[in-house]
């Protein structure tokens, strides 16, 4: 068990006992089941670093000056710390502080969201590890690797994408045994990486194929999708934490050597090879074969009112006719 992660479930159990808090309460007030309540105080998981703020203002109610610094401090200070700050009774029904509330936000996707964290209760210390991807990029035909590393924080696995041209982090939802990573540009607001994976009901990740979807960095071609497979290459020193960015970078700069020396198959190995081609190949206009799911147009097909595309406009003009573009049945109408 981490030192830095069983300290602080002591000192969040003292907490509880000195300032009179029930879990069931706090974890109302953090928005948190109840059970991920109980890793924290166990010194299994460290809370989040939303989280962590929730629950220093929770207690900087009942312990005026409390603050995050204080969870730093040795045991004996931190009891001491809360001590001149204890409450007769706990309140009933205990209310968030508005500084833990403002500013949140409602779950996205949250019937997901209590699955996953259920999921993650049981499974999630099966995945967190930095593992090697295996795929094909979007702009050629050439197998590629690339670095993910994937950590737990709390209730949420963390993951992220980095590359020569793109550096995604995101959040992984676990659903039966099946991992949906999205993450999101780092840098700017400029598109999203999706990805599912095939889980493991038993044991720690050793291996994972799934599929990516995301567009090409060549906003001019269509979407595409391509199979991927991840091998653990290796695990983190702390698992709920993200590993540090010089150790992403060194990896990464590595991976990178071994791709522009050609030698993704031979160190794959022509099973994983063999594994990631896609069934179907598309081929380009410039006579060559892409080995991702794509659309077979060199362009994909988004067109804004002030564009004139005589694909778009004929097919709308046919759907018109075989609907039937009546004025008078306005639900016909096609703008």
């Amino acid at each position: 068990m981490n030192e830095q992660v069983a300290d602080f479930g002591a000192k969040l159990a003292l907490a509880f006992d000195l300032l009179n808090l029930s879990r069931s309460s706090v974890a109302v007030a953090v928005q948190v089941d109840k059970s991920v309540i109980s890793r924290w105080v166990r010194g299994q998981v460290r809370p989040s670093d939303h989280n962590l703020s929730q629950l220093t203002g929770l207690i900087a109610v009942r312990t005026p000056g409390f603050n995050r610094r204080d969870w730093n401090e040795p045991i004996e200070r931190f009891a001491e710390r809360l001590s001149g700050g204890q409450a007769e009774r706990e309140p009933e029904p205990m209310a968030p502080p508005a500084s833990a509330t403002a500013g949140v936000v409602s779950e996205w996707l949250p019937k997901a969201a209590e699955q996953s964290r259920n999921e993650i209760a049981r499974d999630g210390d099966r995945y967190p590890g930095l593992y090697l991807q295996v795929r094909h990029r979007f702009a050629n035909s050439l197998p590629f690797a690339d670095l993910v590393p994937i950590w737990r924080e709390g209730d949420q696995l963390k993951v992220r994408f980095d590359g020569p041209f793109w550096a995604h982090t995101g959040r992984i939802f676990i659903l039966g045994h099946q991992l949906f990573m999205i993450a999101e540009d780092r840098a700017v607001s400029e598109g999203l990486w999706f990805q599912i994976m095939n889980g493991v009901s038993e044991g720690r990740a050793v291996a994972m194929d799934g599929i990516l979807t995301s567009v090409p960095h060549d906003r001019e071609r269509a979407p595409g999708s391509t199979l991927t497979v991840m091998l653990r290459i290796g695990d983190l020193d702390d698992p709920n934490v993200e590993p540090p960015a010089e150790l992403l970078a060194g990896y990464q700069n590595r991976i990178a050597a071994l791709v522009d020396a050609g030698r993704v198959s031979e160190l794959a190995g022509p099973e994983i090879i063999d594994h990631i081609i896609n069934r179907t190949h598309t081929m380009r206009q410039d006579g060559r074969s892409d080995h991702i799911l794509r659309a077979p147009a060199s362009r994909g097909m988004t067109v804004s009112s002030a564009e004139r595309h005589p694909v778009i406009e004929g097919a709308i003009r046919r759907w018109r006719a075989a609907l039937g573009d009546d004025r008078a049945t306005p639900r016909l109408r096609l703008v």
